[in-house]
């Protein structure tokens, strides 16, 4: 499962998935994912605005969001940087979270998430 969600470019794509994952669910289906988990100390302004820069230089990321970043030197993935963040993204997906869990020594978390009715 590793961090598979954030491997998905913008909010408005990941939200999209998740729309498309709730449509193929039953009513009180479940739905399982990984994400990669980015502390608020990593993500400074200025960072965020050399992140930015280098995204748009590299023209490896033209969309970038705060909580980017570059993975190992290869894609573009995204961490999120608030369990707020997080459950506003699933719940515009349509789903509601039953259990999560956010490793931060490993920079990785896991959810369950419930179809809404």
């Amino acid at each position: 499962m590793a961090a598979m969600y954030s491997c998905v470019p913008t909010r408005q794509r990941r939200v999209a998935m998740l729309r498309r994952v709730r449509q193929a669910l039953r009513p009180g289906g479940h739905f399982v994912c990984g994400f990669h988990w980015g502390t608020q100390e990593e993500h400074s302004s200025q960072v965020e605005r050399v992140r930015r820069l280098a995204a748009v230089l590299s023209r490896g990321n033209l969309s970038y969001e705060p909580g980017d970043m570059l993975w190992h030197q290869v894609e573009f993935i995204h961490g999120f940087l608030s369990e707020e963040a997080l459950g506003a993204e699933f719940a515009a997906g349509g789903f509601e979270i039953v259990h999560l869990q956010v490793r931060a020594e490993r920079a990785r978390g896991e959810a369950v998430l419930r179809r809404e009715v």
